[in-house]
């Protein structure tokens, strides 16, 4: 529940039950005579009015690219990468413990679920093409977090051959996001030399726009 016309004033059923002195029930009760119904809200990146316009005339000029050749989308390698924690999860919706007694009674070795902010971290990177997708690579072998030089590195021994391998007599075109060791010069410059034409630059792909990548 919100003012009208003012996003970001949001109040759930349990927070505006007190505010007018009725119960949560009644608050829910009322909603639904209303024929109000609820949708879950989305996460979006926080975006300027600036990048909001960039992002819009680049998604546009890409549309347009592959509006006047649709199979031009069997030819796109999406490639992106992500990082997996070896921490076990928690879901705090099923991590219950069973006791007789009152909570307090509880020995703090069941109750409590120590989380390390140092747990040992993964990370994945591979391709996705309309032919199938690349196995998925390890690319922080012993920690070392990625960056413009070890991105390169994999790009060239790993990425790119194992995407040759299922465009043996076509060309394809690369598709990644602008992330800092996408971007860089030193990467943009090695995707220039060795597929030219063939890959979408950072200049030309829409800003805070995972949703462009198929692996997002």
């Amino acid at each position: 529940l919100c003012s009208q016309g003012e996003p970001g004033t949001h109040k759930s059923p349990q927070e505006v039950a007190p505010m007018i002195g009725i119960s949560r029930s009644s608050v829910k009760r009322l909603v639904r005579s209303r024929g109000l119904r609820q949708f879950k809200r989305l996460k979006t990146p926080r975006m300027s009015e600036t990048t909001r316009e960039r992002r819009t005339v680049r998604a546009g000029k890409l549309a347009d690219r592959f509006d006047r050749n649709p199979r031009l989308i069997e030819k796109c390698v999406f490639q992106d990468e992500i990082t997996f924690t070896l921490e076990v999860p928690i879901n705090q919706q099923n991590d219950r413990v069973y006791y007789k007694g009152i909570k307090k009674d509880v020995p703090y070795a069941n109750l409590f679920h120590n989380t390390n902010r140092q747990s040992k971290k993964v990370m994945v990177s591979a391709c996705l093409t309309w032919h199938g997708a690349t196995k998925p690579f390890f690319v922080n072998d012993g920690g070392v977090k990625i960056n413009a030089v070890s991105y390169k590195k994999h790009l060239g021994k790993k990425l790119l051959p194992s995407v040759a391998k299922l465009f043996t007599h076509d060309q394809w075109i690369f598709l990644q996001d602008s992330a800092p060791s996408h971007g860089s010069n030193l990467v943009q410059n090695f995707l220039q030399e060795k597929l030219k034409k063939s890959f979408i630059k950072k200049s030309e792909w829409p800003p805070s726009s995972p949703d462009c990548n198929s692996l997002d």
